[in-house]
């Protein structure tokens, strides 16, 4: 695992991914559906953020 998936971790992390998203769209942006994907699996523990920085430098 990439990291701990407890129940209450992941809800931290996803209410902190839903906080991010709530302040870029306010900003008039939206992540693509690759994004979101992504950072639902950073959010389940599936992949770490490095990782996630990888694929997005290796597009």
């Amino acid at each position: 695992m990439a990291r701990s998936q407890g129940p209450v971790e992941v809800a931290y992390r996803r209410a902190d991914t839903q906080e991010i998203l709530a302040s870029v769209s306010a900003q008039g942006l939206e992540p693509s559906p690759e994004g979101l994907a992504v950072l639902d699996e950073v959010v389940d523990g599936t992949l770490t953020t490095t990782r996630a920085r990888e694929r997005a430098l290796d597009r």
